[in-house]
């Protein structure tokens, strides 16, 4: 067993110091990590503090350079400072970013922080609004914005709310680098104590002294380093430190200090410190006591206000800033007290700095302000005057107005304006409200010369006259007597002139002192001189105009009675003309009417052969008679522009047969064959005007025939193009006849043009009809070409463009159902006379009324040969006394009648029986008036139809068909004359009229297609598929109660209806399409029923 030898008091010793040691190693090491930690913690502290101070101040700097450079940008307009200043703003919003990102933490600084950034959200709107104006208003606009805004304010406030926000920052900076100086300080006297333990734990170990010793050297080393590595942040800090011992004696400086002060460390260690700093009170400039003795009698940090000064050793007073901490050892005992003093110098002088700049930016502002203040006064001024010129006030108003606002911009002002006589020798007053009246009066009608005062030389010399004494220049030598006592001292004056430079007068203002004029008043005296040239130009040019425009009106209202009484005297001539020519119809057609009548009547009798011959021959004078004077009145409406065309659906192919067929007689005659073809290619119904297009093939047809002896005439119809909905036609008549000389075609078109004599004397004409079909052709948007060839033949085409219209539209047109179809008159027959009684009671009774005694006997006789009784009345009275008291179906009257003419009666007629409620009388007109279209004038009178003089028996026949009630009296032993081809033998009349019309006339039917039974059938299918579309679409017109619509298809349904010898369809459509007008829709329904059942009676009649 071994025994240990027990230890020596030494080794005991120094294992227990060794434990010791190491316990209280273990101790300080675990404190001086807690303290460096929270060292470090203190440093960041510090650091953040700071860095909250460097941004509030980098926001305030940016703050300021855009003031600056917005400033700027509004007194000289640069665009190159709006950079600048975006710059400026970008650096301004991330510094208060950053901001808000330091004082997150701190809830008061984060309400400060809101403050400021309200603020700046505010200024920069202002500030972008002030731009804004600058860009687009210009300066002054600026300017009164900027005025205007608080800018100044928040200008303020922002600086209040920064300064807070840096107050508390210097306030957390104070206190975390006291705590952080303390933690350093305690830190390095635990650093000190580690070392010393450690050296004594060397110089304790009993077996290496050596070892010891040099852990002893170690010590001091560390201790050394540590030393130094205080001195070196002593030195590398910013701020002044000056450290105490508990007697306030100086025990350290950093070379800051040294500067500060003045003093070395060599000389100030162990002086007071009192001694070595000198602080007195900025404002008061008494010592201010250094708080060592509080510092060390509290044991905790403080602060001096701001606004004191450090007095160095050689007089230099530095702005500081100072802190006062203690100095505390490992035990927390006070040896000392620790001094940071921070110059705020540079703070200072950049506060001054903004301060300076500030002041000099708000007097430019005011300068600026005041200079803007008095340009708006003058331009208000200047608009005030010009709103007086333009408003044409008279002219001593607006110079009045400038003399007034003229002395309210220079103050003391007596302003005086002097008018050019038209001479330009003499001055006269134009205006001078503050001036004495003596005074105007006595310069009133001066003469202007080389020292006649300062107006009248001014005038002289043509140049401004500034006189600052009156009482000493000479060119007042001759009136200074006259102003000196009414207390006028100075006067400048400047002549005025127009835009030409034409003298006009002169401008002048008068003080009561001697005064020289500065350079704003005399560019005020040239500018208003220059306002008051313009006001009397525009009052001369005012007074020029005035007495031109009363020239020129005094001309244009003679020129224009010139005009009038020739534009009155051509309508009168137009007039003559269209009078003579209706009178000449008038006059021409009323016996010619007679003579075709009684001729027509004369070939219903028994004639031989030699006496047949020698009627025709009449017949056909008259015929060609009465074709030259249609010619000549449609040529005369065509050059009055009176002839107007009606488009309407038509049947190209039915238009073409009826046309062959008016001629196939007359060809016949003349050994000529007349052929026609249609292109099967063409639409059923096409839009046109039928009458017009029938005329032109009928003229041309005619001069075929009549210029053709030999071979044939062809008349074709045929597709050219379709385009669409439209299709383009051409008509052509080509024959084999004399054919046309080049030299002649050039002229054929134009009026009363026939080739040459030789052809004019061998076929006659009146050489209207080519250019009647020429200009027809212009009307209906059409060309109509020649091509011919002497001795060969002749071409002439007609090409249309016409739209396209359904099956379903056709609809027959009046005037083509008034043509005759087969013959020019009734078959000869004998007719038993009609009895009177028997067609009063039918309603049948005819009353014409005519005072031609010939034309009344014609019609009489005309209609007792076609079976109806008649009473005659030769004039409109006569005719009203015989209606108003016996019962008439029709009544036929002329239209033109001395004392009460047709158009009067009708609208009598009319007129009573909508005041008695009389049964309505069916009335056609019957007028020799051909030259304008008399239907309107007659159907506005009231009549129901129209009939043209000459007329035939044939159309009179269909005219009383359709008027009167459709039992129309029968021949003895014959049918109807229309349907005298349909019987070879006389049948007796019925014993008694029946009380209704048949549904279908049959000899319509039999008219219409020649007595062939397929073409009748073929007529009747196309009436009912027709028929049947236009009922459906009638009954919806009715029921969504559409009036003009329902006018429209019975209208179109009458005609169709017509045109077969359906009746009473067509009467009921006519009753129907007058209500419709009317918009009478109790008379609509009563019609509708009619209609339907006129329509039910002839459905059996049509095929299926």
């Amino acid at each position: 067993m071994h025994i240990m030898k027990p230890s020596t008091p030494f080794e005991s010793k120094i294992t227990l110091i060794f434990a010791g040691v190491v316990l209280v190693l273990l101790v300080l090491a675990y404190t001086a990590l807690q303290l460096t930690r929270h060292a470090q913690t203190l440093e960041k502290q510090v650091e953040h503090a700071q860095e909250v101070l460097d941004t509030l101040n980098a926001i305030n700097v940016h703050t300021l350079h855009i003031d600056v450079k917005r400033q700027n940008f509004i007194i000289t307009g640069d665009q190159t400072l709006l950079p600048h200043l975006d710059v400026h703003r970008v650096h301004r919003g991330q510094a208060l970013q950053r901001l808000r990102e330091l004082t997150q933490g701190n809830a008061a600084q984060q309400e400060v922080w809101h403050q400021i950034r309200e603020l700046l959200d505010q200024r920069r709107a202002m500030s972008e609004r002030i731009i804004e104006l600058r860009l687009s208003a210009g300066e002054l606009a600026a300017r009164r914005y900027s005025d205007d805004t608080p800018m100044l304010q928040t200008r303020v406030r922002l600086a209040e709310l920064l300064d807070t926000m840096e107050a508390h920052e210097q306030r957390l900076l104070r206190t975390h680098q006291t705590k952080h100086d303390r933690a350093q300080a305690i830190n390095a006297y635990a650093y000190a104590l580690l070392a010393l333990l450690i050296a004594a734990l060397l110089l304790t170990t009993f077996w290496f002294i050596r070892r010891q010793l040099r852990a002893n050297e170690a010590g001091r080393r560390a201790l050394a380093a540590s030393e130094q590595t205080l001195a070196t942040t002593l030195n590398s800090i910013g701020d002044a430190v000056v450290a105490t011992d508990t007697q306030g004696r100086v025990s350290l400086m950093n070379p800051v200090a040294e500067r500060l002060s003045g003093w070395g460390f060599a000389a100030a260690q162990g002086q007071p410190l009192a001694t070595v700093l000198h602080l007195i009170d900025e404002h008061s400039r008494a010592a201010v006591d250094l708080p060592v003795a509080q510092v060390l009698s509290s044991g905790s940090s403080v602060g001096l206000s701001n606004h004191r000064l450090l007095l160095g050793r050689d007089g230099h007073e530095w702005p500081i800033t100072t802190t006062a901490a203690p100095i505390r050892g490992a035990e927390q005992q006070t040896s000392g007290v620790v001094l940071v003093l921070r110059d705020v110098s540079l703070e200072r002088a950049a506060a001054r700095a903004l301060r300076s700049q500030n002041e000099l930016l708000e007097q430019r502002v005011r300068e600026r302000t005041a200079q803007l203040q008095q340009k708006q006064r003058r331009q208000q001024a200047e608009n005030h005057v010009l709103d007086a010129i333009s408003s044409n006030q008279p002219l001593s108003a607006v110079l009045e107005t400038i003399a007034h606002e003229v002395e309210a911009l220079m103050p003391d002002a007596l302003c005086s304006i002097l008018l050019f006589d038209p001479e330009g020798v003499h001055l006269h007053h134009g205006a001078a409200p503050s001036l004495p009246a003596e005074f105007v009066r006595a310069i009133d009608g001066l003469q202007i010369g080389a020292q006649v005062g300062s107006c009248g030389t001014a005038l002289h010399r043509n140049q401004q006259v500034i006189v600052s004494d009156i009482g000493t220049d000479p060119l007042w030598a001759d009136f200074a007597a006259l102003a000196l006592p009414l207390g006028l001292r100075a006067c400048w004056s400047t002549p005025v002139r127009s835009g030409s430079t034409q003298v006009l007068g002169a401008f002048a203002v008068y003080y009561r002192s001697p005064r020289t004029p500065t350079a704003s008043e005399l560019e005020y005296l040239d500018d208003w001189s220059r306002l008051t040239g313009l006001a009397i130009e525009r009052q001369r040019d005012a007074d020029a105009i005035e007495a031109l425009n009363h020239s020129l009106e005094r001309r244009v209202t003679e020129r224009t009675a010139e005009l009038e009484l020739a534009r009155l005297e051509a309508q009168r001539l137009s007039q003559v003309k269209d009078i003579f020519l209706a009178t000449m119809s008038h006059e021409i057609r009323t016996p010619l009417n007679a003579l075709f009548g009684m001729l027509e009547l004369l070939g219903l009798r028994a004639l031989d052969h030699e006496a047949q011959r020698m009627l025709g021959v009449a017949l056909q004078s008259g015929q060609a008679l009465l074709h030259i004077i249609d010619d000549i009145l449609d040529f005369s409406r065509i050059e009055a522009g009176k002839l107007e065309i009606h488009p309407e659906p038509t049947s190209i192919s039915e238009l073409i047969e009826l046309s062959a067929d008016s001629f196939r007689k007359l060809s016949s005659s003349k050994g000529v064959r007349l052929l026609h073809w249609v292109d099967p290619q063409l639409s059923p119904l096409l839009l046109t005007d039928r009458l017009r297009l029938h005329q032109i093939l009928n003229n041309l047809l005619s001069n075929a025939v009549k210029f053709t002896h030999a071979g044939q005439v062809t008349l074709k119809a045929e597709r050219v193009q379709l385009q669409g909905a439209t299709e383009r036609v051409r008509l052509s008549v080509t024959d084999t006849g004399i054919g046309i000389a080049p030299a002649v075609q050039a002229t054929l078109f134009q009026p009363f043009s026939q080739g040459d004599a030789q052809t004019t004397r061998r076929y006659g004409g009146s050489g209207l009809g080519l250019a009647i079909c020429r200009r027809l052709a212009d009307l209906m948007h059409g060309e109509l070409e020649l091509q011919s060839t002497p001795g060969v033949g002749t071409t002439l085409s007609l090409t249309l463009d016409l739209p396209i219209l359904s099956a379903g539209e056709l609809q027959a047109s009046p005037a083509a159902a008034w043509q005759p179809r087969r013959g020019s008159a009734p078959a000869a027959c004998a007719f038993t006379p009609a009895d009177r009684a028997r067609e009063r009671a039918a309603g049948r009774l005819v009353l014409l009324v005519d005072d031609h005694p010939s034309n009344r006997d014609l019609l009489s006789a005309q209609l007792q040969t076609l079976g109806y009784a008649s009473d005659q009345a030769n004039d409109g009275h006569e005719a009203l006394r015989l209606w108003e008291c016996e019962r008439y179906g029709l009544l036929i009257t002329d239209c033109h009648m001395p004392d009460m003419d047709g158009y009067q009666l009708m609208r009598e007629i009319r007129r009573r029986e909508a005041a008695t409620g009389r049964v309505r009388l069916s009335i056609l007109a019957w007028t020799a008036n051909a030259l304008y279209d008399s239907s309107a004038d007659c159907a506005a009178a009231g009549a129901d139809d129209i009939l043209v003089k000459p007329s035939n028996l044939l159309l009179l026949q269909q005219k009383l068909e359709q008027l009167l009630p459709q039992d129309a009296p029968q021949a003895d032993g014959a049918a109807a004359p229309a349907d005298s081809t349909a019987a070879d033998g006389p049948t007796a009349p019925p014993a008694q009229a029946p009380t209704q019309p048949p549904a279908l006339r049959r000899g319509a039917l039999r008219e219409l297609s020649g007595g062939d039974l397929a073409l009748e059938r073929t007529l009747l299918l196309r009436f009912r598929a027709a028929h049947q579309a236009d009922a459906e679409a009638l009954w919806r017109a009715a029921a969504a109660r559409d009036a003009a619509a329902l006018a429209h298809l019975a209208h179109r349904i009458r005609g169709a209806a017509l045109m077969i010898g359906a009746d009473p369809l067509g009467n009921a459509s006519l009753a129907l399409e007058q209500a419709a007008k009317e918009q009478d829709w109790n008379a609509i329904e009563a019609a509708l029923a009619a209609w339907k059942e006129a329509a039910a009676q002839l459905e059996p009649e049509l095929p299926t």
